[in-house]
């Protein structure tokens, strides 16, 4: 499963560099952190939440609820690929 940062950061569209620049934490424990080879702090969880404008407790959601939104997501994309499909086949 993705990291909830590798998650945040990719839907703001930026890279693991920039947010290393942004957060003043280098890129290579962002790079661990993403991989599941390290934890954050909390400081450091703090100041990626704060780089990226967004709720240090999203990046938190390492749970259920975590795991409730990253399935209704996955929801959402299969029943627009269902759409198109079958938008597709109509025009056929």
């Amino acid at each position: 499963m993705e990291s909830p940062i590798k998650i945040a950061r990719n839907r703001i569209g930026i890279s693991q560099g920039i947010l290393a620049i942004s957060s003043n934490i280098p890129q290579s424990r962002i790079s661990a952190y993403e991989c599941g080879y390290s934890k954050l702090s909390e400081l450091e969880t703090q100041k990626i939440a704060k780089s990226m404008g967004i709720d240090v407790n999203v990046l938190k959601l390492e749970n259920e609820k975590f795991i409730e939104f990253k399935i209704n997501e996955i929801n959402i994309r299969i029943k627009t690929v269902n759409d198109l499909i079958k938008l597709s086949e109509e025009k056929s």
